[in-house]
């Protein structure tokens, strides 16, 4: 019997939520996705043994702060919205081991991403982006990168250290910039 605290609101064309949500202080599990939301409210940082919040394919821009102070955070999936940037508060989910921010607009990542140092699967695929941080050597337990369809001419030396990486996806970049990559 599975006695995980699960919200399961996917795909119920939701374009807001109550207040009250951060209410549910057992919940473990949130799945939103596939809804049309274009914010949160604040109360979601209550949520604090919250492990997956889960918000594919929605219509969001930007998060509340207290979203970055969820650090029992397991899984964050915010793909397929409209972020073009994200707070430095990232950093604060270092229990994070799955984040997907594949198909959004972003041009940059926060250099506090170095300090999710138990992330294992980064999807970055179909953004903006034009660099990574070189801070990225500090991702150790990386297994999985993802930087497909972006606007990359070159990765960080610091990609090197990565050395759990097993797969890295960055296929999709012209045929010119395929080679800045492997002679900078």
């Amino acid at each position: 019997m599975n006695t995980r605290n699960i919200l399961d609101l996917k795909g119920k064309q939701l374009t807001s939520l109550p207040d009250s949500l951060g209410e549910s202080l057992d919940l473990e599990e949130l799945d939103l996705d596939q809804n049309q939301l274009t914010s949160l409210p604040e109360s979601v940082g209550l949520l604090s043994k919250l492990k997956t919040l889960s918000l594919y394919n929605n219509q969001l821009s930007s998060l509340p702060e207290s979203v970055w102070q969820l650090t029992n955070l397991r899984l964050l999936n915010l793909a397929d919205n409209h972020f073009t940037s994200l707070s430095e508060g990232l950093g604060n989910l270092t229990n994070l081991q799955m984040l997907d921010l594949g198909h959004n607009e972003l041009t940059y990542l926060p250099e506090s991403i170095s300090n999710l140092r138990n992330l294992n699967f980064l999807y970055l695929s179909n953004n903006r982006l034009t660099s990574l941080p070189r801070s990225f050597e500090h991702l150790g337990n990386l297994i999985y990168l993802n930087i497909t369809d972006n606007q990359l001419d070159s990765l960080p030396e610091s990609i090197g250290a990565l050395k759990g990486l097993i797969e890295l996806r960055l296929i999709t970049i012209g045929l010119q910039r395929c080679r800045n990559l492997w002679t900078s």
